[in-house]
């Protein structure tokens, strides 16, 4: 730990009352999860269906969900940016696209799902399955962090190295642990972590745990064909 992210860690811990005047950055060094979670992106899901279907809102259920669909994938950029050691304001232009589609993909379905809360709830339909459906939906902060830190590792020339996380894995991702490929080359295979529905793992990246993590180790032998070759194995079903 540096000092100034000790200084900030101290500082809030003995003065909490600072947090919110702190810059995201700062906030981020002091461990303040709750702006780049993917449990806090749940709940925020979980509590706003919620409060439809129970009648505390009507209509401002569309602009709260686009809201808090535009803060959290922002934020699960920036903390990719930030743990890349860069600032926001260093973002590139292809960066800021790349979110702002996220963003725009996810608000599209908002509307629909408005209506179809709306239909369950008149019919007498159990609220249960929105519920399961937050998960996926929750699911866009991994995949945003996760393609933000593979488009940031790209432009500065990184390595990445795909790493297993604590869940059972399948025999693809078992196949890929420990890997080293620059990160153009993890782009141009089509293989990344989690990202559901994944046509490539076997476990279609449901449940997946893996990511790939920035490293100094030496590129795998010949990574760049043999990524292509496994791909093209598992697209013609060998």
């Amino acid at each position: 730990m540096d000092l100034v992210e000790q200084a900030v860690k101290l500082s809030v811990k003995y003065w909490p009352e600072i947090a919110p005047y702190l810059s995201r950055k700062a906030r981020h060094l002091a461990g303040d999860t709750e702006i780049k979670t993917y449990e806090y992106y749940r709940k925020n899901l979980i509590n706003i269906v919620e409060s439809l279907w129970n009648g505390y809102i009507g209509g401002e259920f569309v602009d709260i969900m686009n809201n808090i669909i535009h803060g959290q994938l922002s934020d699960a950029y920036e903390k990719a940016l930030i743990d890349a050691e860069l600032s926001p304001e260093e973002a590139t232009a292809e960066m800021r696209e790349e979110v702002a589609n996220a963003i725009r993909q996810e608000q599209q379905f908002v509307q629909p799902l408005f209506r179809e809360i709306i239909i369950a709830k008149s019919e007498g339909e159990t609220i249960d399955q929105f519920l399961n459906r937050v998960q996926m939906w929750a699911n866009r902060y991994n995949d945003v962090y996760n393609q933000a830190k593979l488009t940031i590792a790209k432009i500065m020339g990184k390595k990445l190295e795909w790493v297993m996380g604590e869940a059972e894995h399948c025999s693809t991702c078992q196949t890929l642990s420990g890997k080293v490929a620059y990160a153009a080359e993890w782009e141009r295979s089509g293989f990344q972590p989690q990202q559901p529905p994944n046509g490539l793992l076997e476990c279609g990246g449901w449940n997946c745990a893996c990511s790939l993590v920035p490293t100094d180790k030496r590129k795998t032998y010949r990574i760049a064909q043999w990524l292509i070759d496994f791909a093209s194995n598992i697209s013609l079903g060998g």
